[in-house]
């Protein structure tokens, strides 16, 4: 998914700092290729349920938590443990259905929110005014230079027949 690969993303640069990192996956679909991908790169990555999971967090004993669309129960294990938790919120669409009270609680125990747009942002603050807007940074989502494929804008525009019209590309997710 998008998000695996933003997350690989994220775990080889940070690697590439000299940070000692781990990939959890606790959702169901973990990819093979990523997964692979990392291992290779000498990131521990780690697929496990809810109970197995929990107990790798206490044995690595990570200083940090950088969360994207985690199970709540993460955010748990990390204020047990005294971790600093960051959670990364890739759009208001993970959170269309939620009760903003109890939002509005759940972020008091959240060290930092990073929003991949300053859109995003100013919507979960209005939506949780509590919150102190130092606590949510606008952090956009790199692009992988050594992935994305060079195309000739002339040729590309040919093969779609276009000629002087306007094109429109909307990037979004289900």
């Amino acid at each position: 998914s998008d998000l695996d690969e933003v997350v690989a993303f994220l775990a080889l640069g940070l690697r590439s700092h000299g940070l000692r990192t781990a990939v959890l996956h606790t959702g169901p679909g973990a990819s093979g290729r990523l997964a692979e991908v990392l291992s290779r790169a000498g990131i521990e990555v780690v697929v496990a349920a809810d109970a197995d999971a929990k107990y790798w967090i206490r044995e690595w004993g990570p200083q940090v938590i950088s969360a994207h669309e985690a199970s709540p129960w993460v955010l748990d294990q990390a204020r047990g443990m005294g971790i600093p938790y960051v959670e990364v919120l890739h759009g208001m669409h993970s959170l269309f259905d939620c009760d903003w009270a109890v939002e509005a609680e759940r972020s008091r125990h959240i060290t930092a929110i990073i929003a991949v747009s300053e859109l995003v942002r100013l919507q979960y603050l209005r939506a949780v005014p509590s919150l102190p807007a130092s606590r949510v940074v606008t952090i956009p989502n790199g692009v992988d230079d050594q992935r994305r494929r060079r195309v000739d804008r002339s040729a590309a525009r040919a093969a779609l027949g276009l000629r002087d019209e306007f094109l429109f590309v909307s990037l979004a997710r289900q």
